[in-house]
């Protein structure tokens, strides 16, 4: 069988767990196709939520007005910057 060349695609193996790949192949039959359109889809989403979702090497903290340690107005500001200069 001559199998068509693919710019940009490389063909390769996997070895897959024999119920991973049983539902894979459904999954792609339910959805009209192919096991390879299936499995590059799902890389490909799996790959881009990973990149969205990686984690920042600075953490965040919000502090509200409920946070007692925390007095947020414009004097408070002035005072706190005051002292810094004293």
């Amino acid at each position: 069988m001559i199998y068509p060349m693919h710019y940009g695609m490389t063909r390769t193996s996997v070895v897959l767990d024999e119920g991973l790949l049983d539902q894979a192949r459904k999954r792609a039959a339910l959805g009209g196709q192919t096991l390879n359109e299936f499995i590059d889809r799902a890389l490909r989403d799996l790959l881009a939520k990973q990149s969205a979702t990686k984690t920042s090497p600075f953490r965040t903290m919000t502090l509200g007005a409920s946070d007692p340690r925390v007095e947020l107005s414009m004097s408070a500001l002035k005072r706190s910057l005051d002292s810094k200069t004293e």
